[in-house]
């Protein structure tokens, strides 16, 4: 099981494109580019929405009071990290990023 979960999380990471998928956020100190094709041309966060699609199918799977807990946990941190990772994307990007932000939607 172990296998399974590290391999379709690899997986989400070469779906969007991420060579290095060991951390989410964004460095300040690292070269960043604008990812903006791809997943990316249809969602702003690809990446948090499998996520949470996987906390989901998890609930859904095993209803309970636990998995419940895990899945609202779960999307109030990752639409969280998605605004403070705008204001960065913001900061970092500028007017490349508006007009990117205006074009994509957040989630689909």
């Amino acid at each position: 099981m172990p296998n399974l979960i590290r391999s379709t999380g690899q997986d989400s990471c070469r779906w969007t494109g991420q060579v290095n998928c060991r951390s989410i956020g964004i460095d300040p100190d690292k070269r960043q580019t604008l990812l903006t094709e791809g997943p990316f041309g249809r969602s702003r966060n690809p990446l948090f929405l499998a996520i949470m699609l996987g906390q989901l199918g998890f609930f859904l799977a095993l209803p309970s009071i636990f998995s419940l807990v895990c899945l609202i946990a779960g999307i109030v941190v990752l639409v969280g990290q998605s605004y403070r990772e705008e204001v960065t994307l913001t900061e970092t990007f500028g007017q490349a990023y508006e007009v990117y932000r205006r074009q994509v939607p957040r989630w689909l």
